[in-house]
């Protein structure tokens, strides 16, 4: 198993190579525009542990306490992990329906329609790059093989962190605010978490349509280059 050094140096090439991919994209999304920004998104332990980590260095006592306020609200809470989704679909199974609205309320981090956890986002945030302007529908436009290409770095970085969990931004984060919890993630004696979390899975294939594949193929082998645990 891969120490939490080894992952999260790991992570943060998983998201140096889709800024790479994301530099060449042509996208609406400009500082300050924060319509996507909301209380729905979901994210890793590994990458949660590095949120409540950062915030603590920077003395970011307020924003933690502020998540508090936040865990009577409506939100997006998954009941299925992306690798839960691709077993499924390998197997022909059904997938369950989930309920996910932007009008539950923007982010908890979100401040004067700025970030204040930018620097250290998680995925989840990075991969909304949306075509359109979302002022309207307050949800990115994403094209077909920009979401394909979302699909796999999710399912890479859920590989990664294949022993934690998988929730809310909100829930996660006050979970590891936890001295105990963030204990026991760090020392790898995570084996069980707060309601509104799932476990996450390892890679059992990935999720790249037909006509996609051949485009996928320098990206994937960039990808194959990080070691990212058995």
């Amino acid at each position: 198993m891969l120490s939490l050094e080894k992952k999260t140096r790991a992570l943060n090439r998983i998201y140096e190579i889709y800024e790479k991919v994301a530099s060449t994209l042509e996208t609406a999304c400009k500082k300050y525009c924060a319509d996507c920004c909301t209380c729905n998104v979901t994210l890793t332990t590994l990458e949660a542990y590095q949120i409540i980590t950062w915030l603590k260095e920077h003395r970011e006592w307020d924003v933690i306490h502020q998540l508090d306020a936040w865990g009577g609200r409506l939100r997006f809470q998954p009941s299925i992990t992306t690798n839960r989704l691709a077993e499924l679909c390998m197997r022909g199974e059904e997938i369950p329906q989930e309920e996910s609205d932007p009008s539950w309320g923007h982010c908890p981090f979100l401040m004067e329609n700025a970030c204040r956890i930018y620097p250290i986002r998680p995925f989840g945030c990075r991969c909304l790059l949306s075509n359109q302007k979302c002022e309207e529908t307050r949800c990115a436009q994403v094209p077909p093989f920009v979401l394909t290409v979302n699909t796999v770095f999710l399912q890479v970085i859920e590989h990664l962190d294949h022993n934690g969990f998988s929730g809310n931004l909100t829930d996660l984060v006050r979970w590891l605010a936890v001295t105990a919890n963030c204990h026991s993630y760090q020392t790898g004696g995570l084996t069980s978490a707060a309601q509104g979390l799932v476990a996450n899975r390892p890679l059992p294939c990935l999720m790249i349509p037909e006509e996609h594949r051949m485009k996928m193929r320098d990206l994937l082998a960039e990808l194959q280059g990080i070691d990212v645990g058995g």
